[in-house]
């Protein structure tokens, strides 16, 4: 959840020891050997970390130990690991930095070193340690013995404020004022109910570009010009954005008017409300009639091609490429891994949803950046598995008493989840079938014939590494 937090803190004590503490929440118990290899660092380390941890942890948090069985953490707070965060971001002198550079367009260095308590050396050491994490954001942050200020552009900077800090909204660190903003922005999506526009979305994530838009235009950081025209759905919410940031006592401009617009956009669910869905097929009917050609020549199955919930979901795709190419390949790049996952899970669906976009195109997109790819894909996928589920079939030959033996049945199914389908077989029946490498068999008895399915024996009652050899099979089905 912290993993871009994680990346930026530069400090390696304090990474090991929100490591630490983060496994102990996940975990009832574990061993300073675990530890140790966790995080690949001596035994030694993890017990100084350990005794530093004892004296800085808050009231209600205590960590504790059984012998030799390893060390736990005893609490009654209920804040969880945002607690901890908040007590190590203050440690950090990198998220020092970020949470200055969010709040202000440049910081004064003579002064930021004087209430830090650091010389210059120290903070330059710092600072060439957080670009080498904001390469991948094509951002750096530029220093000198006057200022310290932001490298890139500003839709970049906020797009990196906005993965960095949409696990902490909760957390006050970053967020003094999110209890104002989030209830002006509720009162802004109550307001749209009641004019007929009303939108599921992603609640916390809008919040996020709220309060980040208004701290960083308050700050004088605007966004870069962008190319946009103004068109049905833009014109239909922005008096209400308009109205909402004014709360905040801005007023936007063209520009940041768009950005904020387009920020609302992306917090939208990929499960329309009625309100919008009708509101797209009064507006963009074109855009409809292009996602079932778009999957037509990707050779989809009729049912696919007709679903309604997927044609939705690839219009509300094209809108976003309609109101900003470049600002829509922006956003999709700021999960990038999920780029890796798809192209790994799905290599013929992706190479496949390349090809046609480079072909024909969908609706005049004709260039996406392989993070658009991705996004098509997961849609796609979505729908496929939704209407048209293809489990793997797995199959149990099991000689044993009849009660146990259903019991058992229901249990590895239970365990294997519903990608996987499993069927009780005799030995006779198995050797007459036609099996293909991704088939799973689960015997309790010699199967002295040739056969292509992963073989997986079992006792009567089966034994942890057993079943732990069945899961392995299975997970592959999974991300």
């Amino acid at each position: 959840m912290f993993t871009l937090a994680k990346q930026m803190i530069a400090e390696k004590e304090v990474r090991r020891k929100i490591t630490i503490l983060e496994t102990l929440i996940n975990s009832p118990l574990v061993t300073t050997k675990e530890l140790a290899q966790k995080m690949a660092v001596s035994q030694r380390t993890v017990f100084n970390d350990l005794q530093s941890l004892r004296l800085e942890l808050p009231k209600d948090w205590e960590l504790d130990s059984d012998g030799s069985n390893g060390v736990f953490l005893k609490t009654s707070a209920t804040e969880g690991i945002q607690e901890i965060w908040d007590i190590y971001m203050q440690q950090s002198l990198s998220m020092v930095v970020l949470q200055a550079l969010l709040l202000k367009k440049k910081i004064a260095v003579p002064t930021f070193l004087r209430e830090q308590g650091l010389s210059y050396d120290v903070l330059k050491k710092q600072v060439t340690k957080m670009n080498a994490a904001l390469q991948n954001f094509q951002l750096k942050i530029l220093l000198d013995r006057s200022e310290i200020s932001w490298g890139g552009e500003e839709t970049a900077i906020r797009l990196f404020y906005h993965r960095l800090l949409v696990p902490f909204t909760h957390q006050h660190f970053f967020f003094e004022d999110y209890g104002v903003h989030e209830s002006n922005y509720h009162d802004f999506l109550r307001g749209l109910q009641r004019q007929g526009l009303a939108v599921t979305t992603e609640k916390i994530f809008g919040i996020c570009w709220f309060f980040i838009n208004t701290i960083r235009i308050k700050a004088g950081c605007r966004v870069e010009t962008l190319a946009y025209e103004e068109d049905v759905l833009f014109a239909d919410y922005l008096a209400a954005l308009k109205d909402l940031y004014r709360k905040e006592g801005i007023n936007l401009s063209a520009d940041e008017s768009f950005f904020a617009f387009f920020c609302f956009l992306e917090s939208w669910s990929y499960l329309l409300s009625p309100e919008v869905s009708e509101l797209l097929r009064k507006a963009y009917p074109h855009l409809f009639k292009s996602a079932k050609d778009f999957l037509t020549r990707l050779g989809m199955p009729f049912s696919i091609t007709q679903d309604s919930e997927l044609l939705e979901d690839l219009v509300l795709f094209q809108v976003k490429y309609y109101e900003s190419k470049t600002l829509s390949d922006k956003f999709l790049m700021e999960y990038a891994e999920v780029l890796t996952v798809c192209r790994r899970r799905y290599p013929q669906l992706f190479e496949s949803i390349q090809e046609t976009l480079a072909t024909e195109g969908m609706a005049g997109i004709e260039s996406v950046s392989d993070h658009a790819v991705s996004n098509l894909v997961l849609l796609v996928q979505t729908a496929r598995a939704r209407l048209n589920p293809q489990p793997v079939k797995a199959f149990l030959v099991y000689q044993g008493e009849p009660a146990w033996k259903q019991f058992l049945l229901q249990e590895l199914q239970d365990l294997a989840g519903r990608r996987v389908e499993l069927n009780e077989i005799s030995l006779e029946e198995l050797e007459k079938m036609t099996l293909g490498s991704e088939n799973i068999i689960l015997s309790n008895l010699p199967i002295n014939f040739e056969c292509s399915g992963q073989t997986v024996y079992l006792s009567t009652i089966p034994t942890a590494n057993e079943l732990q050899q069945f899961e392995k099979l299975v997970r592959k089905q999974y991300i």
